[in-house]
């Protein structure tokens, strides 16, 4: 039986194993067996990605870094090298220097091993960073740049729950000042508390009446009303009280017209700061808020103490997000928000002892298990994955904001989480699975009024095999997710969820990242910002080679997707490549970093032999004024077997003969098409209209192809870029013939 079918798209992408019998799957005739360098487009054609550009060398080309995005507005963002103590900055397609070819360095703490589970999160101009072995630190644009990086110290907590052992007490030596001592009933302080918070509640108001109206008073009297302690500081004609009760929070106001004054002194608590340890049960600190008069003095111990939250003996927070107005830190399985608008301040009541909708709160995530909140995302809600689940954390009464007063917390789903972060793509979530094999996409359902996590690796489960340690989204101009996988390949995902497109293919940069030229490169880490003209994102990449027999880390962005119908001298498709763009010349130089490499080259839009790079140079046969050199990789297509149907049922299993395809191609040059890798005719684009002494023009239309394949059951077909020049498939049209079993 003859058959001519389409294939007209292939955004469904790579294809697992699994689904190879189903024919009858809506997503099989746009599926591919194999993709290499290649991204499906939501529209439906096929695209060879484009180069990556090289910028700079890592700091260290023997050890692991992170890039990190900045994006400070739409046509300002930064990509930060996060390396071994060490921060650099690149900014317009270009590392900032303080010097030619020295870099600009900010250092921190985070050594090559913390690296990977630094948390990070950016408002305006500043990143919040986390780790959960050190204090949250903030880095903060200081200018076009320039950065700074400090250690935030917070306020007003927060704290760990109050101490509940009566016989286990503390007293201070003053209620304000510098130096004063604390001293505990047992060991209850550790070196590590230094830089710490400790707040101290009074027992009771032990000798400290209340105030009552028309009642005499010397100054410095104490009452205590409202729950708050105020001293007299003058009196009135009458040296009496007044009839207004005193509830103020701060400074000095009268109780009457002829009344006293009072001065606010605490709400019963107050809080200092541990500067120095002496032993277990004696430290020194200075007093942050006043402490109550009745925690002061050996005679006035009390039980009503709590160690900050956040130390180096308790730990730090791991996790930090901005949601409604509030800096949120995870440890462990607690969320700590900030006053509102006050994002240092955790104060969980006011200086009134009052809890006010806009002050600090720490909600503890319950649940049947005691799983380790990974990362915080902002939504409608503040989503929170766990290493057990997804929960979301918003207001228990919608028709008022989260606030203390008005909180709850409720698991959504039950995957589990990595300690990555995840994905913001439009309205929906992405995030890596625990496991790394499932990269899951969270939203909002309405009728189900929760939050759904589906698998998008569904189809392509096996190109997550060893784990993805990393994300990052493109917007523009292509909607595409990039992934990390553990052993450093690099992912794509054609990424419409409106059209149902989750199209994977994988991606592998050039070069070798072993000595031996056994182990393809490594990409180690990948972030998006916007290009300097703010129209198009930027992939950027930090790749682990080889080169001329040493270690290196390559820093390089990935250029667009080819632009139809730009002229062939445009094309940029090699890897850690450089342009020349000038009067034409033979001697190509700046390629240093990539000594002892061989090279691939487009000179003037036409392919030029290879070439070793030498003294970070290389010579052309030929003069050119646009030259493109760079470690070279091919890329292909595969789709899945034919199926048209036959006489009898379906064609698969059946014998075919294909004997000739017909490829819509757009801007296409240097391709070889065959049954499978090994069987492949070079196709040829040359017509009498063509110069020959000019390379042929980038061929648009319908292309035949005499098939070199002969009879077999499959059914398949490969087509692959083998020059440093664009390839885009808009279809295949195979015409074959079934034959049915007699």
């Amino acid at each position: 039986m003859r058959a001519s079918p389409i294939i007209s798209a292939f955004n469904a992408g790579v294809l697992s194993a699994r689904l190879s019998g189903r024919i009858d799957y809506e997503k099989y005739r746009n599926g591919c067996r194999s993709m290499l360098n290649t991204t499906p487009v939501i529209q439906g054609a096929a695209f060879k990605r484009s180069g990556s550009r090289y910028v700079a060398a890592a700091k260290h080309g023997d050890k692991d870094a992170r890039l990190l995005p900045f994006v400070y507005n739409a046509t300002q963002g930064y990509v930060i090298e996060m390396g071994d103590q060490y921060f650099r900055f690149f900014t317009n397609n270009g590392r900032i220097e303080t010097a030619p070819d020295i870099a600009y360095e900010v250092s921190h703490p985070y050594v090559e091993a913390d690296l990977a589970a630094v948390d990070y999160w950016q408002s305006l101009d500043v990143l919040y960073l986390t780790h959960g072995g050190y204090q949250p630190r903030k880095l903060s644009r200081t200018s076009a740049t320039t950065f700074a990086l400090a250690a935030i110290d917070l306020k007003g907590g927060p704290f760990k729950p109050l101490n509940k052992d009566d016989a286990l007490t503390v007293y201070a030596s003053a209620a304000s000042g510098s130096g004063i001592t604390l001293t505990a009933s047992s060991a209850i302080f550790q070196p590590g508390h230094v830089g710490a918070l400790f707040y101290l509640q009074q027992k009771d108001f032990k000798g400290i009446a209340a105030w009552e109206p028309d009642k005499t008073i010397a100054v410095g009297n104490k009452r205590r009303s409202d729950g708050k302690v105020y001293e007299a500081t003058a009196i009135g004609a009458g040296a009496k009280t007044g009839t207004v009760q005193p509830t103020h929070t701060s400074g000095e106001w009268s109780d009457g017209d002829d009344g006293v004054t009072w001065k606010f002194l605490h709400a019963g608590f107050g809080w200092v700061k541990i500067v120095g340890y002496t032993s277990g049960t004696v430290v020194t600190a200075d007093v942050v808020q006043r402490l109550p008069d009745n925690v002061v003095g050996a005679g006035n111990p009390t039980p009503k103490w709590a160690h900050a939250a956040f130390s180096a003996v308790e730990g730090w927070p791991s996790c930090v997000a901005i949601y409604q107005e509030r800096v949120w830190y995870a440890k462990d399985t607690t969320l700590y928000g900030s006053v509102i608008g006050d994002y240092d301040n955790f104060a969980a009541r006011d200086d009134g002892g009052l809890v006010t909708a806009d002050m600090a709160i720490t909600w503890p995530l319950s649940g049947s298990r005691n799983d380790i909140i990974q990362w915080l995302a902002a939504d409608r809600v503040l989503l929170v994955g766990t290493s057990g689940g997804e929960v979301i954390v918003g207001p228990a009464s919608q028709s008022e904001g989260l606030s203390p007063l008005n909180i709850r917390a409720a698991l959504q789903s039950a995957y589990g989480s990595k300690k990555t972060r995840p994905v913001q793509a439009g309205s929906r979530v992405l995030f890596i699975q625990r496991a790394g094999r499932m990269l899951l996409e969270s939203r909002y359902d309405y009728q189900e009024d929760r939050y759904v996590a589906q698998d998008v690796t569904l189809l392509a489960e096996h190109l997550t095999a060893g784990g993805m340690i990393e994300a990052a989204y493109q917007q523009n101009p292509d909607s595409l997710i990039w992934a990390v996988r553990g052993d450093g390949a690099l992912l794509s995902m054609t990424y419409r969820a409106e059209e149902d497109v989750r199209a994977w293919s994988p991606h592998q940069l050039a070069g070798y990242a072993d000595a031996e030229r056994t182990v393809p490169a490594q990409v180690k880490s990948v972030a998006v910002i916007p290009d300097p003209d703010g129209v198009i994102d930027q992939p950027w990449l930090l790749v682990a080679r080889t080169i001329n027999g040493a270690p290196a880390r390559h820093i390089e962005y990935l250029t667009p997707l080819w632009v139809i119908g730009s002229a062939a001298a445009e094309a940029f498709f090699v890897d850690a490549g450089a342009t020349y763009d000038g009067s034409p010349a033979t001697v190509i130089s700046g390629l240093d970093y990539l000594n002892g490499e061989t090279v691939s080259i487009l000179a003037d839009g036409a392919p030029h032999p290879d070439r070793v790079v030498a003294g970070g140079s290389i010579t052309l046969a030929r003069s050119a004024s646009k030259v493109h050199v760079g470690l070279f990789y091919s890329a292909h297509v595969a789709p899945m077997r034919l199926e048209d149907g036959g006489e009898t049922g379906p064609a698969q299993g059946k014998i075919k003969r294909l004997h000739k395809i017909v490829l819509r191609l757009i801007d296409t040059l240097g391709v070889r098409a065959g049954p499978t890798a090994d069987v492949l005719d070079t196709l040829y684009f040359r017509s009498s209209a063509d110069a020959m002494d000019a390379p042929p023009a980038l061929f648009t239309g319908d292309l035949e192809v005499g098939w070199p394949g002969g009879y077999e059951t499959d059914g398949f077909i490969w087509l692959e870029s083998f020059q440093p020049l664009p390839m885009i498939i808009a279809a295949a049209m195979p015409h074959f013939v079934t034959y049915e079993a007699r």
